[in-house]
């Protein structure tokens, strides 16, 4: 079963000046699937600017506003945390369900 969703799409056209999206090893971020527990490609997608962002609302974790799996709220996965810092940046929360990665 892939765990690619339909919006993991590299942008066309980037409207910021931070790093370009198409640069980035997405193939090495990386969630864990809920039901297996299996590591996972993670569920990115890109804002309407094409800065890469990861759902946090589907069946692959990678992080929780609300502490449900950890009893911690607002936490990010270590190896997505690894991940940003690899790549020279950081994760910013949107909203409950969403994190962009910037520089």
């Amino acid at each position: 079963m892939s765990h690619l969703q339909e919006n993991q799409k590299l942008p066309t056209d980037v409207k910021h000046g931070q790093y370009d999206p198409r640069k980035l090893p997405l193939e090495s971020l990386k969630g864990y699937d809920l039901d297996s527990g299996d590591k996972v490609q993670a569920p990115y997608f890109f804002d309407e600017e094409g800065f890469l962002c990861l759902n946090m609302e589907t069946d692959i974790i990678v992080g929780d506003y609300y502490g449900e799996f950890n009893g911690e709220c607002q936490y990010i996965i270590e190896d997505v945390e690894n991940w940003a810092k690899e790549n020279g940046g950081y994760w910013e929360w949107i909203d409950p369900g969403s994190i962009m990665f910037v520089k």
